[in-house]
């Protein structure tokens, strides 16, 4: 350690801290091509941000992000969307969310397609495979909302500038999603994705695991080339989380841990998109309370949409969902809210069922019918429209324009979806 103190100097030190930081990436990638171009990259007028033990930062997430009360949701569903609509009724635009991040979108599909190519044949349609279908990609529109919103009333070139690199944020947080969802697949056999054969069924599971992680590589590489480390470091946690975030789940299975199921559903959704808007306002030069606002719209935003989510498996088909549903988180031993809600009201019933993982013939259909009986998609809905609200909130933190009259109409929509 001495030696390498002696070694390294100035520039060299901070560029060794720097890689420091890109290591927690490197794990979970198969290419080491992130360090070399950190290695060339002049770091002199970048701000290191603190770092956090990875056990520090547990306790901060369990802490502000976890430990979420179940009991106490956010009232009515109705309400709070009659509130969200108000709110939307307020502002002084009807500019729809298409009209204002069009342009973006558009480029960053075409870029998204270039990004993942790669001259082995096999890897590059695996790893282009569910890039060529049309889905919603909400995430990638809620980081250029967030880009929009911030960059309201600078200059045009500094606008340009700075939304070229928030939509390689955009387009980053797309591909890391997607890397997310083809090893969610192999981890829970999953043999379809978005009504078509899942990547592994379609090339198998090796060639799977590799698409996923050339995908991380990719995504890593691009998040590199902006040349912001503090950018870097919020998307090497997001990664960590995804693969944290899975291993909750697993260990939860067969168990009615509420605290557990927030903190996976913090992992495994919320936190990507919240870091990726933070990301955003970030290399928007913004300020802090802006920037926290940001990750707090993104963070509940998140939590909202997978408890919303999970009220679908037990509302909708599996043709509107184009994924299986019916109970399809049961069958592979997983309790989500409904599950743990309906466990409140028919804790005897419900706990043996969840104990054996659903295993038995007909565990599934009984727990879907105690579900149905209960309460629990209502409290789930509640506790989902408590964490839109909070996105609102945080909306309203931002500046009045058009952007953020669309930022509060995509979470109506959001909280509106049936499938």
């Amino acid at each position: 350690m001495n030696h390498t103190r002696r070694v390294l100097t100035g520039t060299s030190i901070q560029q060794y801290k720097s890689l420091l930081i890109i290591n927690q990436i490197c794990r979970y990638s198969l290419f080491n091509t992130i360090k070399t171009k950190l290695m060339n990259t002049s770091l002199s007028s970048m701000k290191l941000p603190k770092l956090l033990s990875v056990d520090d930062e547990s306790k901060i997430i369990h802490k502000e992000d976890a430990q979420i009360d179940s009991n106490v949701v956010g009232g009515s569903y109705r309400q709070a969307l009659q509130d969200i609509i108000k709110h939307e009724k307020r502002e002084t635009s009807d500019d729809s969310v298409k009209s204002t991040i069009d342009g973006d979108m558009t480029i960053i599909s075409d870029s998204v397609l270039g990004s993942v190519k790669v001259d082995h044949p096999v890897l590059d349609a695996a790893a282009a495979y569910f890039f060529q279908i049309s889905g919603k990609r909400f995430r990638p529109m809620l980081v250029l909302l967030v880009a929009r919103a911030i960059n309201k009333g600078a200059t045009p070139e500094h606008i340009e500038n700075i939304m070229a690199k928030q939509r390689k944020v955009a387009e980053s947080t797309e591909i890391i999603h997607v890397a997310s969802l083809i090893h969610d697949d192999i981890v829970d056999g999953s043999d379809t994705r978005r009504g078509i054969p899942s990547l592994n069924t379609k090339f198998g599971n090796k060639v799977a695991v590799l698409a996923g992680d050339f995908l991380l590589a990719r995504s890593s590489l691009t998040l590199a080339r902006l040349g912001n480390i503090e950018v870097v470091e919020l998307f090497s946690t997001v990664i960590e989380h995804l693969s944290h975030g899975e291993v909750l789940q697993m260990a939860g299975k067969g168990k009615q841990n509420f605290d557990n199921y927030m903190r996976t559903i913090y992992f495994k959704t919320a936190s990507l998109i919240a870091h990726s808007c933070k990301a955003a306002a970030v290399l928007s030069g913004a300020p802090l309370h802006i920037v926290e606002a940001a990750y707090n719209f993104g963070k509940h935003i998140g939590i909202a949409y997978q408890l919303t989510d999970d009220t679908l498996d037990f509302t909708q088909n599996e043709g509107l969902l184009g994924k299986p549903s019916q109970g399809a988180d049961m069958r592979l031993g997983i309790s989500t809210a409904p599950i743990l809600y309906a466990a409140k009201q028919y804790p005897n019933e419900m706990n043996e069922l969840i104990s054996r993982k659903f295993s038995n013939d007909g565990d599934v259909e009984s727990a879907m019918e105690f579900v149905k009986k209960s309460q629990a998609v209502e409290h789930t809905q509640d506790l989902a429209a408590s964490h839109f609200k909070k996105a609102v909130d945080a909306a309203l933190q931002f500046e009045p324009s058009p952007t953020r009259t669309a930022m509060i109409s995509l979470i109506r929509k959001i909280m509106e979806r049936d499938h």
